[in-house]
């Protein structure tokens, strides 16, 4: 993983293997990026589409991190939650997109809108 994040940077053929790699990995242990991930981590975009194991504590941990946020995809995870939407939406002012699709939960936003995740 150390060496995708270093190379995601070199083209766009390498920033496409992430999505592969996090797609088929059975867990993401984040120490393993070590000093390859910035420590204040000012990413303004991530794409976490289909990965299998990805959960709430995961997206929350992001949204803590990466302030800058603009867009999120989690789509096609099922393990999503309100949870992880609330945090994003605290802590990532600058949010423009979120992408929930096919992530086929029902959620009550705290505003007390009902929000659906659909295909």
């Amino acid at each position: 993983m150390c060496h995708l994040v270093s190379l995601q940077r070199v083209s766009k053929q390498f920033q496409a293997l992430i999505p592969v790699y996090l797609a088929n990995c059975c867990s993401f242990d984040l120490s393993q990026a070590g000093p390859c991930i910035p420590k204040q981590m000012g990413l303004e975009s991530i794409n976490l589409i289909a990965c299998r194991q990805l959960k709430d504590e995961a997206v929350c941990y992001l949204a803590k991190k990466c302030l800058k946020l603009k867009s999120l995809s989690v789509a096609v995870n099922t393990n999503i939650s309100d949870v992880s939407v609330e945090v994003g939406a605290k802590n990532c002012p600058q949010m423009e997109h979120l992408d929930l699709t096919g992530c086929l939960r029902e959620i009550m936003s705290p505003s007390g809108y009902q929000v659906k995740y659909s295909n």
